[in-house]
């Protein structure tokens, strides 16, 4: 079985499967998986390892066109220092924040560079990450192209 993202489009309202890239062929462990958005397109962290397990080789695909299965790209192939245990998201400034064991880390995509980020691990913290997109719908379903209003 392949696995798939389960998306729900509002305008026509059907659910929809987006395939995942066959990231597997390339591990050989099993793997856990991530979604982030990489410069507003979908990407997907792969840290072979799992919860026991975790390394310091990870990966990002990037699927270029939406529901596009043939455009998942390998992005990024990253090392570092600590193991990566799950991504918390990817900066504007081309920097991936990696949860590791110890720390939590800034990964440059560009300059294969790491640094430290302080945070306080004494205190329990969750993260969420949030792409907004709130579409306005007239009546007909059809996108509102100004959705203010002149009184």
């Amino acid at each position: 079985m392949d696995d798939f993202i389960l998306s729900f489009d509002t305008h026509s309202e059907q659910f929809q499967e987006v395939q995942l890239p066959k990231y597997r062929e390339y591990h050989q462990r099993q793997e856990d998986p991530y979604l982030v958005v990489y410069k507003g397109c979908l990407a997907f962290f792969v840290a072979p390892g799992s919860w026991c397990y975790w390394t310091t080789i990870w990966s990002v695909w990037v699927m270029n066109e939406f529901g596009v299965v043939e455009s998942w790209v390998k992005k990024f192939n990253g090392e570092t220092d600590e193991k990566a245990k799950w991504p918390i998201g990817v900066t504007k400034n081309n920097e991936i924040i990696i949860y590791t064991d110890e720390s939590m880390i800034a990964y440059n995509f560009e300059t294969k560079m790491s640094r430290d980020l302080i945070y306080d691990s004494s205190v329990d913290s969750s993260w969420l990450n949030y792409t907004g997109s709130l579409v306005f719908l007239d009546e007909k379903n059809e996108l509102v192209e100004n959705a203010s209003s002149s009184v």
